[in-house]
C-alpha cells in the first residue's frame, strides 16, 4: 500500500463527465456512497484494532496494514467529499441528504451491531475491489475514453488503491473470528444494504437529467443505463463466483493487466512530487 495525496481539479467537472450519460451517473451514484462507507471503514478498523493484541510477526504486520488502510481510505472521502459537492452545485442540490441518511444507518449500525458483523460488512465491500478493479482498469476502457480527465482519473486511483488494500479487512476478519457461513451471509446483507441506498440515490439523479426529455428520449436513456448495468454486471460475474469459494483469500485476486500503467500515470500527473 502507499499513501497517495492526489490533486484532482473539479472546477471544471460536471455531472455529465463521461461521454455516456448513463455511464456518468452509475459512477456518480456510486460516489454518493463512498464518504459515509469509508468513515465507517475507519471507525471499525479502529475498533478492531484494538482487539488485537498479540505481539506476533502476523499481528504486527496486521497492525500496520490498519494504519495504512486507515489513512488511504481518509484520502478516499476527502477527495469524494469534494466531488460530491461539485454534483450537489449541479442540479443535484439534494445529494446531501441522501449521504446524511446513510451516515445515520452506518451509526445505528455501530450501535447495535456486533463487532464481528461489522468487520464482515467491512471484507464484504473490500473484497470487491479486486473485482472492479479488473473491470474497470481492463474491461470497460473505452466508456472512460474521453471522459473528462480528473474526473476519470480519480475514479482509477481509487479502483487501484482499492486493490492494494484487498486483504486489510479480510486479514482482521479472520484473525479475529473468521467463519466461512458467517462471512456469506453478512455478505449478502452488505450488498442489500449498499445496493439499495446506490439504487435510490441513481434514481434521484436519473429523475432530475430526464425532467427535460420527452417520454421517447426518458424510453432511450432507460435503454442505455439498462445495457450499460448488464455489461457490467457480466464482466464482474467473471470474478464474483470466486469469492463464494470457502478457500477464496483476496490474495489469489489477478491484479488487472492496466494497474502499473494506470497508477503510474496518475502518480505523474496528479499527485504532487516532493521538492
Amino acid at each position: 500500500m502507499i499513501l497517495r495525496y492526489p490533486k484532482f481539479d473539479f472546477s471544471k467537472t460536471t455531472p455529465h463527465w463521461a461521454k455516456s450519460t448513463e455511464f456518468s451517473h452509475s459512477f456518480n451514484a456510486m460516489s454518493m456512497l463512498f464518504p459515509p462507507l469509508e468513515r465507517f471503514l475507519n471507525r471499525v478498523m479502529i475498533t478492531a484494532r484494538g482487539q488485537i493484541t498479540g505481539k506476533d510477526a502476523e499481528s504486527e504486520r496486521i497492525l500496520q496494514d490498519i494504519d495504512m488502510f486507515v489513512r488511504q481510505e481518509g484520502v478516499h472521502f476527502t477527495v469524494h467529499t469534494d466531488y460530491n459537492d461539485m454534483l450537489a452545485r449541479h442540479g443535484l442540490p439534494d445529494l446531501p441528504k441522501f449521504e446524511a441518511e446513510m451516515d445515520e444507518s452506518y451509526r445505528q449500525m455501530l450501535k447495535t451491531e456486533p463487532l464481528k458483523f461489522l468487520v464482515a460488512y467491512c471484507e464484504s465491500f473490500e473484497i470487491l475491489g479486486p473485482i472492479f478493479a479488473n473491470v474497470w482498469l481492463d474491461d470497460i476502457g473505452d466508456l472512460f475514453e474521453g471522459g473528462e480527465p480528473n474526473a476519470v482519473a480519480m475514479f482509477k486511483w481509487h479502483i487501484s488503491e482499492e486493490f492494494e488494500h484487498k486483504t486489510v479487512c479480510y486479514d482482521v476478519y479472520h484473525k479475529l473470528f473468521g467463519g466461512y457461513f458467517y462471512r456469506i451471509r453478512a455478505l449478502h446483507r452488505t450488498l442489500k444494504h449498499m445496493g439499495a441506498y446506490t439504487r435510490r440515490v441513481l434514481a434521484y439523479i436519473l429523475e432530475k437529467e430526464w425532467a427535460g426529455m420527452t417520454e421517447e428520449q426518458v424510453t432511450t436513456s432507460m435503454q442505455r443505463m439498462k445495457s450499460i448495468d448488464r455489461r457490467i454486471g457480466r464482466l464482474a460475474l467473471k470474478h464474483l463466483w470466486r469469492i463464494y469459494l470457502p478457500g477464496y483469500s483476496p490474495r489469489k485476486a489477478k491484479k488487472p493487466d492496466n494497474y502499473a500503467g494506470a497508477i503510474g500515470a496518475i502518480e505523474r500527473e496528479y499527485v504532487p512530487q516532493p521538492a
